[in-house]
């Protein structure tokens, strides 16, 4: 090794150094984790509210518990967590729905324009609400 402590080509790092085994971040950052306790001998998540169980598969996400929670218990959901899911109140201003019009307008326009598209393309079916 030299002398700033980097490795030479060719040489072989050792195993046996003392610098300290950083963890991996673990921590449960969704809402999820409220609802559910982990249950680490059938591995298996138990919804608090109903008891029902989700296998743990690995490599997975909290995209199905939340799915249960939104289906099966959203009243609880919503009181518990409402900043998180849902906004408050009314709109700002800069997300009216004038103001996005008029900017979706010059959006599209612009749109046609540069992509040499037709105007008849606004009459597609994909185009309809």
């Amino acid at each position: 090794m030299s002398e700033g402590g980097a490795l030479e080509i060719g040489e072989d790092l050792d195993e046996s150094t003392d610098d300290p085994v950083i963890p991996h971040n673990s921590q449960k950052k969704s809402i999820v984790h409220q609802h559910f306790t982990f249950n680490e001998e059938s591995n298996k998540y138990i919804c608090k509210n109903c008891k029902k169980s989700f296998k743990r598969e690995p490599r997975s996400s909290t995209g199905n518990l939340m799915k249960h929670l939104k289906t099966k218990h959203a009243n609880k959901l919503n009181v518990t967590n409402n900043d998180h899911l849902a906004l408050k109140g009314p709109l700002p201003v800069a997300f009216s729905k004038t103001s996005c019009d008029k900017d979706l307008l010059r959006l599209l326009g612009e749109f046609i324009i540069m992509t040499n598209q037709p105007f008849s393309i606004v009459e597609e079916e994909s185009f309809r609400a």
